[in-house]
């Protein structure tokens, strides 16, 4: 049985205590301080975790209802292995055999209808989801409430047949071949959620992107090229200073009562009078205009 995780919307007290009286937590750290440790350590990899978390899908034409004496339930696959993909965005990628193992072990996944979480069709800690490797793919077996049966006459009637998971990398390699950028998922070591879809869910490629520019900066390193950079551009900080300008302008606007064209104008007709001190605001904000270009070069470039 999988350990404790926080919850979507769980407060730290809440998770704490239902962490430190989880049966197997307390089989597993049966020290009352290691347990809470632990209990604190997962608590603080809730976002980083999130930040890690990268979703696909693909269409399962064997999506279907079948008939299980009187019961009915929704099988499918919901990944393939080795089979390559779309172009995700200047890479594709491909799910080596043997990918979910860990997963599979340690993940409490739900099945979801669309990505709701208040549709839950099934749950692997409650039994209602199975899921199996074979040599296709991550088969699944869901039985559903009986509340579920709108969506199951959307699958039986061919409405809807696409799936679209949610997981977080353990492992991956990175290749050119052939004139293309591949990326082979070796081991997936948490999967959240797999999700029955009428249209594929975005495909959220930011880790994976991150990853790619890891591993193009890596070989860069070991063959003696320098790594792509941000040409010195703290983006971060570019953003929060055009905030609080924009701030400080809104500011001066309202409590001078004037509309914003009538504060250029100003602006305008005393230009001649500036001191030192305004001449030297121009030049910073000569300054940030040039950042904003080499920023605007930057990601046309990247």
């Amino acid at each position: 049985m999988p350990l404790p995780k926080p919850k979507k919307g769980q407060s730290k007290e809440d998770f704490i205590a239902s962490c430190m009286s989880n049966d197997n937590a307390q089989s597993e750290f049966p020290d009352e301080k290691q347990r809470l440790g632990f209990c604190y350590t997962q608590w603080k990899e809730k976002d980083s975790m999130t930040d890690k978390l990268e979703k696909r899908s693909l269409p399962i034409t064997e999506l279907r209802v079948i008939e299980t004496g009187d019961k009915r339930k929704i099988t499918g696959y919901a990944a393939v292995f080795d089979s390559m993909s779309q172009d995700l965005g200047g890479f594709k990628e491909k799910i080596k055999r043997g990918a979910f193992k860990g997963a599979l072990k340690q993940s409490d996944t739900r099945a979801l209808w669309n990505h709701d979480s208040n549709i839950v069709l099934g749950r692997t800690s409650s039994g209602t989801l199975k899921m199996q490797e074979d040599k296709r793919g991550l088969s699944i077996e869901i039985d559903p409430p009986r509340w579920a049966e709108p969506y199951m006459e959307s699958i039986e009637r061919g409405d809807v047949n696409q799936m679209s998971f949610g997981f977080i990398v353990g492992k991956d390699q990175w290749e050119e071949r052939e004139g293309e950028t591949i990326r082979t998922l070796i081991d997936i070591a948490e999967l959240p959620d797999v999700s029955i879809v009428p249209y594929p869910a975005y495909m959220d490629t930011s880790v994976a992107i991150r990853s790619l520019e890891e591993w193009r900066n890596k070989d860069k390193e070991e063959t003696g090229e320098e790594p792509e950079t941000n040409d010195g551009i703290d983006v971060d900080k570019l953003v929060d200073k055009i905030i609080e300008r924009f701030d400080e302008r809104t500011k001066a606007i309202e409590e001078k009562d004037v509309e914003p064209e009538q504060e250029e104008q100003t602006l305008e007709n005393n230009e001649e009078d500036r001191t030192e001190e305004n001449d030297n605001n121009i030049e910073s904000s000569e300054s940030d205009d040039n950042t904003l270009q080499k920023l605007n070069t930057w990601l046309n470039t990247h």
